[in-house]
């Protein structure tokens, strides 16, 4: 077993060393930087650049008074006085809201940044010394992690693919990744300012407690081989920056400049042919945003030649997950915008889109950080785009909507795809979300508050993450299964796809099929759903079902508003007093009945929370069952019980089905 190791870990380096290569003909990165050409500061800005930089905020209001705001910051932690007491270990859990050691190393990590910020952009030397107070007191801790990411709490966590169980390292993590970046920026900022002893006192502590603790060991640190994980992009380039910013002491960590270029690009490998990230939309601006400042590092320091802004899975589609998703919170994610202005300008500027640039004016709030004033917006035209709906197809989520910024007309995100991310996904195969004037009327209820046992095995017993507290089938009770139990090998066949994506100016539609691989397939032995979007704000969704005879079938929704239960129907009213009419029907008498779930995670301060959702359930009376719904405006009980009239099932046969009904006089009409 361990020969079989070595020749994986031999192979796997081969297989780095070519995969660089390829990247500029037979050339690495080694081969671009220098230790003689190298002059702090240079890995986000460097003299010239600075001077353009401060020249911009001379004649540009938005920048200037962004400069204002950051001296203030400054300024005042300049003034603050100096807190030298370190942080006592203890409460180290996720169950407690504040940990000692946390609140220790955001106290003097942001302040470090800023106050070197200062110096670099006014030359105050008071700035430069009071950040590198703030700088030497985070060396006086040997170890960044964050609490809950080291032994015992971190142990029991079931790891994202890629990863083997047998995980016992935990002393890089995100946190580790981010003061190393921090501390990376303080040195390069502030580095003509510090003598011998306070350059080699932050440079002990990069190595010591970042570059020492990877460097050699990789293989011992899950987050490299977890490329589709959010840790792999953060952890890499805290490794990165930190090995860049002391290339002039130790030109022999452009090997850990190269592993980390490297790391990243296995990450990028991992979006989506459209751009999607399986782990949902806040990671993936929280994954790929940790990442820019590397990948701008490296591209300033080899001319352009090592540019992972290239990458085309990047490159074609910097923005298109987080604009044509925008009311979806599946996996851990949260809906809404995502991304930093900064950010987004860096991509923009990288890539020339044009989309980018629209989704930043349209939907962002203008940024008023350091970054902001590095990565300034580039000027180009805002332009948005032309489709409306999307198929992501590499993870099979779809969006059906009549405009991307029209909230009178409704929306509709679902996601088919694999239940093989055990560590942000959740059991919804099939699940959708339907959103109306702002509001999620069909809701996802997306992540538990995160405690010691969310990412464990105890996960699936979660509403949040568990098949139960999404909008999908029920046969039986029995519910979807993940393709991940630590300590237990991977089933690989969990999960759906989108067969059928089609959109138009009328409407669009989307078929998933074979959802059954999602459930043990002990119950359920088939299940297909259709959403149909009839333009603007008329929605059908049919299920065929395969059980045995005589089963239970349950379909869940989880409202997202007041409900109000009708004899055949039943309204969602938002705070806002819109109302949508859910319309559940088959070809047998359905009943309506409403439930919740219990949420309270395990957390000093979490409060108790009633998840609602209503089911529509019948008994099969055959191995094949439609069970359908029609949601659309509420605007009377008459009009809806007239549209609940005019609807019929035709089920012909289990291929031949299909769905007619009538409203404002318009029949409209639904194959399946």
């Amino acid at each position: 077993m361990k020969y079989l190791l070595h020749l994986f870990i031999v192979f796997t380096i081969l297989g780095w060393g070519s995969r660089l290569a390829a990247q500029n003909g037979a050339q690495r990165i080694s081969d671009y930087i220098h230790r003689e050409t190298l002059q702090h500061p240079y890995l986000l800005f460097n003299q010239e650049e600075k001077v353009q930089m401060l020249e911009e905020i001379k004649h540009d209001r938005v920048l200037s008074e962004i400069y204002e705001k950051q001296l203030l910051e400054a300024y005042r932690y300049l003034k603050m006085p100096r807190d030298y007491s370190l942080p006592e270990p203890g409460r180290e859990s996720r169950y407690y809201a504040n940990s000692a050691i946390r609140d220790f190393q955001f106290a003097h990590m942001r302040p470090a940044l800023q106050l070197a910020f200062a110096y670099q952009l006014t030359g105050n030397p008071e700035y430069a010394e009071k950040a590198f107070f703030h700088a030497e007191m985070l060396c006086r801790i040997d170890n960044w992690t964050n609490p809950a990411h080291r032994f015992p709490q971190t142990y029991d966590r079931v790891w994202p693919h890629g990863v083997e169980d047998d995980q016992v390292v935990f002393s890089f993590d995100l946190t580790s990744a981010r003061i190393s970046t921090h501390l990376a920026l303080v040195y390069d900022w502030i580095y003509d300012y510090m003598d011998k002893g306070q350059r080699d006192r932050i440079r002990g502590a990069l190595l010591e407690n970042s570059i020492l603790r990877v460097r050699g060991n990789y293989e011992y640190h899950w987050w490299t081989a977890a490329h589709r994980c959010n840790w792999s992009g953060v952890c890499y380039s805290g490794l990165g920056m930190a090995s860049l910013a002391l290339l002039e002491e130790d030109p022999q960590l452009l090997d850990v400049v190269e592993r980390s270029y490297e790391g990243i690009s296995l990450m990028l490998d991992e979006l989506g042919v459209d751009g999607g990230w399986q782990e949902g939309r806040g990671y993936w601006a929280y994954g790929i945003g940790h990442s820019v400042w590397f990948m701008d590092a490296v591209k300033k320091q080899t001319d352009g030649a090592f540019n992972l802004f290239a990458h085309p899975k990047l490159k074609d589609h910097p923005v298109d997950f987080v604009l044509y998703t925008m009311p979806a919170n599946f996996s851990d994610g949260d809906a809404g915008p995502k991304g930093d202005s900064w950010f987004i300008n860096k991509l923009i500027a990288e890539t020339g889109s044009q989309t980018a640039a629209w989704y930043r004016d349209t939907f962002l709030e203008p940024g008023e950080s350091i970054y902001d004033l590095i990565f300034r917006d580039p000027g180009v035209k805002a332009v948005e785009p032309e489709a409306t709906s999307r198929h992501f197809r590499t993870i099979d989520w779809a969006v059906m909507q009549s405009s991307l910024t029209d909230e009178q007309s409704m929306k509709i995100v679902c996601k088919a795809g694999k239940n093989d991310d055990p560590h942000h996904g959740h059991l919804d195969c099939g699940n959708f979300i339907i959103s109306y004037k702002g509001n999620n009327f069909i809701r996802d209820h997306g992540s538990a508050s995160y405690d010691d046992f969310y990412f464990s095995a105890e996960r699936w017993e979660y509403a949040e993450a568990s098949s139960k507290g999404h909008n999908v089938v029920f046969v039986n009770g029995e519910e979807q299964v993940t393709a991940k139990i630590k300590d237990q090998p991977w089933n690989e066949n969990p999960g759906s796809s989108i067969g059928e994506f089609s959109t138009s100016a009328e409407q669009d539609y989307v078929v998933m099929n074979h959802l059954e691989n999602a459930y043990p397939g002990k119950e359920m032995k088939s299940w297909q759903r259709k959403i149909v979007l009839e333009k603007p704000s008329l929605a059908v969704v049919i299920d065929k079902i395969g059980s045995a005879k005589h089963a239970e079938i349950r379909s869940r929704i989880h409202p997202g508003g007041t409900v109000e239960i009708h004899e055949h129907y039943y309204t969602i009213s938002s705070a806002d007093e819109n109302i949508l009419a859910v319309v559940p029907f088959s070809n047998q008498p359905l009943t309506i009945e409403a439930g919740r779930h219990g949420s309270l995670s395990a957390n000093e301060k979490s409060t108790f929370e009633w998840i609602p959702y209503v089911d529509s359930y019948r008994k099969a009376d055959q191995e094949q069952t439609i069970m359908c719904y029609l949601v659309f405006p509420f605007t009377s009980m008459e009009e809806t019980e007239t549209i609940i009239r005019s609807v019929k099932l035709q089920v012909q046969d289990p291929e031949n089905s299909g769905i007619t009904f009538t409203i404002d006089s318009e029949i409209y009409q639904v194959t399946f």
